[in-house]
């Protein structure tokens, strides 16, 4: 496979961007035109280590920098992004979809976490228990939705709304994956002291979320994220709860 050269077909010719195939200014790091930066290479593998090195390091766009933000302030990096300033941060869609994948994976691999006093056995709690990061992610429309409802004078886009719920859920996976799990394996406490807790501190890092992300007064703000969150946690097990008892329902009929 032959590969292109950035400096173009031959000799003396004006270097091109090899993205967009743009002339080149010798003067500019980046292409004018897309962005890209003017001395691209051939792909090494000291290449791919740079950029995972940059990709959790670099200090104004990373995974790292952005698990700092969503930890202490989850609704200024949604207003950002809402508000325009994109470059900065990870699109939370993609984000809270990469993260719910990759959680999932883990705990695949890790095996289903056996919560016992879920409900008698059957195959809605064995989906669940296998699955436990789909529901984060089951739930945000219904999430954004209970946003818009209590924050309609805000006169935000639903997709707006559902920005700051896909950042706010992503960082909750990844609290979920990498504390409540091991917690749980490690501590032998109860199925319902570990979700309380959990659920308590979810309800409180949202509401955080909602008085940092909307306008007004922030207590209201933050009583309102905390009555969203509770309302899509109640309408999400009261689903799960028809379709266990449905199942029964069911398996009993003659």
């Amino acid at each position: 496979m032959s590969v292109p050269s950035p400096l173009g077909e031959g000799a003396g010719e004006a270097p091109s961007c090899l993205n967009c195939g743009r002339s080149l200014d010798p003067a500019l790091a980046y292409c004018g035109h897309c962005g890209q930066k003017g001395d691209t290479h051939r792909l090494e593998v000291a290449d791919i280590g740079h950029a995972a090195v940059h990709f959790f390091s670099h200090a104004d766009h990373s995974a790292l920098a952005l698990l700092r933000d969503l930890a202490l302030r989850p609704g200024r990096v949604a207003r950002e992004y809402v508000s325009g300033r994109r470059r900065k941060h990870f699109s939370p869609f993609t984000f809270v979809l990469v993260v719910v994948g990759v959680a999932s994976l883990v705990m695949a691999a890790s095996g289903s976490v056996n919560f016992q006093g879920m409900a008698p056995p059957n195959p809605v709690s064995a989906f669940l228990q296998r699955n436990l990061n789909l529901v984060i992610l089951i739930q945000l429309p219904l999430l954004a939705l209970f946003q818009w409802a209590l924050f309609r004078r805000e006169q935000l886009h639903f997709a707006e709304h559902l920005a700051v719920a896909s950042y706010a859920s992503g960082f909750r996976a990844i609290f979920f994956t990498a504390l409540v799990i091991p917690v749980w394996m490690l501590s032998g406490w109860s199925y319902r002291v570990i979700v309380f807790g959990y659920l308590v501190l979810w309800h409180v890092y949202f509401g955080i979320a909602c008085a940092q992300f909307y306008e007004g007064n922030r207590y209201w703000a933050w009583f309102k994220g905390v009555l969203a969150a509770a309302a899509t946690q109640v309408v999400t097990t009261a689903a799960i709860g028809f379709a266990i008892g449905l199942y029964f329902r069911l398996r009993l009929a003659p």
